[in-house]
């Protein structure tokens, strides 16, 4: 999936709202102008050999979503690379939990994983596992603002999270609570 984008603003390449049981594997989405894979609201999710290149926004945002499985992906992105939410836009508060994040590069100017910053709902049993953070200067003109974010700034409660072998390079703040 090309955006055939080259700034920030426009249509996201793959936005699922209220789904269950999906599988995304084994595509390549490049010059995406908003949130690369936009989650909202599912359950039972494998995202699983996604590569994204020259994301403008964040590359995979699950919000709301509970069981979700991420793994073996790629992600470069000027936003966050993966970061989980619980926003306000199902109408009511919902968490997101039973979340694994697993054998992932990334690289990003602004956080590699990240847990929040929307965060009306809860986070729990979230996993992020073998994971390598790395910085791209000479595409992004700055380093990552973090390697591992983890925040709640409007009131979410955040319980049973393990951040394990995650390697990371040249992060600014490689971790950030």
């Amino acid at each position: 999936i090309d955006g055939n984008r080259s700034e920030r603003g426009g249509p996201k390449p793959v936005a699922l709202k209220n789904c269950r049981h999906i599988t995304i594997r084994d595509i390549t989405i490049r010059n995406a102008p908003n949130y690369n894979v936009s989650l909202l609201g599912c359950d039972y999710v494998n995202i699983d050999g996604v590569t994204i290149l020259n994301g403008y926004c964040d590359g995979i945002d699950p919000d709301c979503c509970h069981h979700v499985r991420i793994a073996n992906c790629f992600v470069e992105s000027w936003d966050d690379a993966i970061v989980l939410k619980t926003s306000f836009a199902l109408g009511r508060s919902r968490s997101t939990e039973n979340v694994t994040v697993s054998n992932c590069v990334l690289t990003t100017a602004c956080n590699a994983i990240k847990l929040g910053t929307e965060s009306s709902g809860d986070f729990k049993s979230i996993t992020f596992n073998n994971c390598t953070v790395f910085a791209r200067p000479e595409l992004w003109q700055r380093y990552p603002t973090s390697g591992v974010s983890i925040e709640s700034v409007d009131g979410g409660d955040i319980d049973r999270v393990i951040v394990s072998n995650i390697v990371m390079a040249d992060a600014r703040s490689p971790i950030f609570i």
